[in-house]
């Protein structure tokens, strides 16, 4: 499983590496304004995010009562925080 993960995360751009990193702050399930207001990006930045990772096999969606809920794979949040972090992703965490 962990060859699988590492495949997919190193077919991320950067910029999609850092979303996955930020959004790895969320434990269980979690909606895209949420996620948006936390991590301060605006939603439709977030949607496009989330399908991308939803596209990439890296996060769950769950629909309860009429909304969408999603979730980062364990396996995939336990690869994000064995990787090595520079002080500015720290700091935001």
């Amino acid at each position: 499983m962990q060859r699988v993960v590492d495949d997919s995360f190193r077919l991320l751009q950067d910029e999609e590496k850092d979303f996955i990193d930020r959004l790895s702050i969320f434990i269980g399930v979690f909606t895209a304004d949420d996620a948006a207001e936390v991590l301060g990006d605006s939603i439709g930045s977030m949607l496009d995010n989330l399908s991308m990772l939803k596209d990439n096999s890296l996060v769950q969606i769950q629909r309860k009562e009429g909304r969408t809920h999603y979730k980062l794979l364990d396996t995939v949040r336990e690869y994000i925080n064995r990787l090595p972090r520079n002080e500015e992703v720290l700091a935001n965490r």
